[in-house]
């Protein structure tokens, strides 16, 4: 397993360094047109987002592999956020029908809006003294909100994320096989557990072993780090990163003219 996870890591640093600066679309391409649908926001961002998310989240992992420093659960839940990050710039990018890319890049711009005024709320209400600059933000992320509401209920948009939707979809445009798309699923569900501090995860997986002869039916189990564990969620992660960036590229290319007809 070891070698098969190796295998990515030179693809893994090259996709960070990619994501070392922001990315503007260039003129005529779909994503420059994408972003005349919610500029604030756009589709293009969504999608970057996702990217740096996911390479991210893979590079973590990557550095406690050298390391050799594993982890039982840490890696799980750095696996379904690569996941996610690579689920939502798949989700965005893979309709070849521009106003449903745009229609989904509004629908995570409105869950960000949303989840981060939330944030933002709280914030203030945490503080004995107003802060210019948290009141400037949330100002700010409230105004975007209201517009893209409207915006969107003009076109008859109610829709709202829902993340297991989103990678099921994503990892049908990856993957087009449903043995596969379930494995995605899985280790979705997985990550998930292991990020809300559940040890179900661990259950009869590799590195996970009974230390006590139960007399009661109760018995003790120790889990360790494992790559065989995480292999299944590391590279659904890897190969749905992969097939973003795929996307990405066709998206950021510039339609070239024909030949002269004569």
């Amino acid at each position: 397993m070891l070698s098969v996870l190796a295998s990515t890591f030179d693809i893994l640093r090259e996709w960070q360094k990619r994501t070392e600066n922001a990315y503007v679309p260039l003129p005529d391409s779909a994503l420059a047109e994408d972003a005349e649908g919610w500029p604030f926001f756009p589709v293009s961002t969504v999608a970057w987002s996702g990217l740096i998310a996911a390479s991210d989240h893979l590079s973590a992992i990557r550095s406690h592999i050298e390391a050799r420093d594993l982890f039982p659960l840490a890696h799980l839940t750095l696996c379904r956020s690569a996941l996610v990050g690579a689920a939502q710039a798949t989700w965005v990018l893979a309709p070849n029908d521009r106003q449903e890319r745009v229609r989904r890049g509004r629908t995570v711009a409105s869950y960000l809006y949303k989840y981060h005024l939330n944030f933002l709320r709280k914030l203030q209400g945490s503080s004995d003294e107003p802060h210019i600059g948290t009141d400037a933000v949330a100002a700010l992320v409230e105004q975007r909100r209201g517009e893209l509401r409207a915006i969107r209920e003009a076109d008859d948009d109610r829709s709202e994320l829902n993340t297991t939707e989103m990678i099921e979809s994503a990892a049908w445009s990856a993957f087009a096989e449903q043995k596969k798309v379930d494995e995605t699923l899985l280790a979705w569900q997985g990550g998930s557990g292991a990020a809300h501090g559940q040890p179900w995860p661990l259950f009869g997986t590799p590195g996970t072993v009974q230390k006590s002869v139960p007399a009661d039916g109760l018995a003790e189990f120790q889990a360790g780090g494992s790559l065989v564990r995480i292999g299944n969620y590391y590279m659904a992660a890897f190969y749905l990163t992969e097939h973003a960036w795929t996307l990405f590229e066709r998206r950021c290319a510039i339609a070239m003219p024909g030949p002269p007809t004569v």
